[in-house]
């Protein structure tokens, strides 16, 4: 079968020819930025990017689509859910920079970085901060949305000496113990006796109608006094007021924040004035050549689905990740 393969990435034009390269026998119709594709909606049979909702509707052979993220929100769920259309997300490329973002933004906090860098601009020598210096070895890392981003920070702290505990919607008796990453992997039913006692929370959890709001007053008024509150996932998985509160009432001693409700993060929103947030402008993800290691992905994926073959990285319709 010919494909109609419609781009609407911000790819570069070395990228677009690799895909062409890799299917001289597919039409490729490049347009970043959603501009006038109209013309080819009939016709298209794989996407790489996000349709619009006017886009699928107008769509009606889109065998398959390949998202340029791991969050796949964006997409009309509810529409995709009553066709057969795979949905593939980038999931896995983003292990190593994220994971190294997750460990810089917790150092940061808990070597009291801030301090020193305070101290370096008025030339002060003051070593009364190591006071408040909070080490990691020894702590417990709680990892809430437990998946491959999550597998590869549970490894690395464990060469911190850390005890790490890994949070999935649903999990299987037998699986409980047996992850080698994890000291165990619990169910979302239990997370509020785990927060009480985790050092470190980290918030991985796509945003679905399940999670919206997932880490509000009652979860977060439920972590242990002083523990770092890190949110990798989606901005509107998090109550705001509710984490500024847990800020204000030190409950929480520092929130590391890559991702908003709103984004760009308004210039007004207070997360931009309080003294103990860290934010990072949803760059978690990003590397040098982040696009071509989707396009890399894109061609698997393809390559796999024309030969019958097992795609990856499979988007439940239902759950929505």
């Amino acid at each position: 079968m010919e494909h109609s393969i419609l781009i609407t990435l911000p790819l570069k034009e070395r990228h677009i020819e690799k895909i062409r390269t890799a299917f001289p026998d597919a039409a490729v119709h490049f347009f970043p930025g959603n501009k006038s594709v109209t013309e080819y909606h009939a016709g298209c049979t794989i996407y790489l990017g996000i349709p619009t909702r006017e886009e699928f509707e107008a769509s009606p052979n889109l065998a398959m689509i390949q998202a340029g993220y791991a969050g796949v929100d964006a997409l009309p769920l509810d529409l995709l859910e009553k066709r057969e259309t795979i949905i593939t997300s980038a999931k896995g490329i983003h292990n190593t920079q994220m994971s190294e973002l997750f460990f810089a933004m917790v150092l940061y906090c808990g070597r009291n970085m801030g301090a020193w860098s305070a101290q370096k601009i008025k030339r002060e020598w003051n070593k009364q901060p190591v006071k408040d210096t909070f080490f990691l070895g020894g702590k417990t890392l709680c990892i809430v949305g437990y998946g491959t981003i999550g597998k590869k920070i549970a490894m690395i702290a464990q060469t911190f000496d850390m005890r790490v505990t890994g949070v999935r919607s649903g999990v299987a008796p037998e699986d409980r113990l047996n992850d080698p990453f994890t000291d165990e992997i619990i169910p979302a039913d239990e997370l509020m006796d785990t927060l009480s006692t985790s050092d470190v929370v980290l918030n991985l959890l796509p945003l679905t109608p399940a999670t919206e709001n997932f880490f509000n007053a009652e979860r977060l008024g439920a972590m242990k006094a002083g523990s770092i509150f890190v949110n990798l996932g989606r901005g509107g998985t998090v109550d705001d007021e509710a984490l500024i509160n847990a800020l204000d009432n030190e409950t929480v001693r520092c929130a590391a924040l890559d991702v908003f409700r709103e984004e760009p993060l308004p210039e007004e929103h207070p997360f931009w004035s309080h003294p103990r947030i860290i934010i990072t402008p949803h760059i978690g993800g990003l590397m040098p050549d982040y696009w071509g290691a989707v396009v890399d992905l894109f061609i698997e994926n393809l390559r796999r689905y024309i030969n019958a073959e097992e795609v990856l990285n499979v988007v439940d319709k239902e759950k929505g990740y």
